[in-house]
């Protein structure tokens, strides 16, 4: 795994993932105040990465849906 494909992911599976792999994140450690607030339950829906990650599927559902309905 690398550090490109690690920040690709959902910020805080990806500072866990760092944290795994250098021992820090940004400098911090896994018991970091500012890592913790992370990975607080509601934090993944309010975020734009979520969203947007969302859209991306939504896109995808949609094109394969129509493919269906012209079979």
């Amino acid at each position: 795994m690398t550090t490109a494909s690690i920040a690709q992911g959902e910020p805080a599976v990806a500072a866990l993932l760092h944290i795994m792999l250098h021992d820090e994140w940004e400098g911090k450690g896994l018991e970091h105040p500012d890592v913790r607030k992370l990975s607080h339950a509601r934090k993944p829906a309010a975020s734009g990465w979520y969203a947007a990650r969302l859209a991306a599927k939504q896109k995808v559902d949609r094109a394969l849906w129509k493919r269906h309905v012209e079979c």
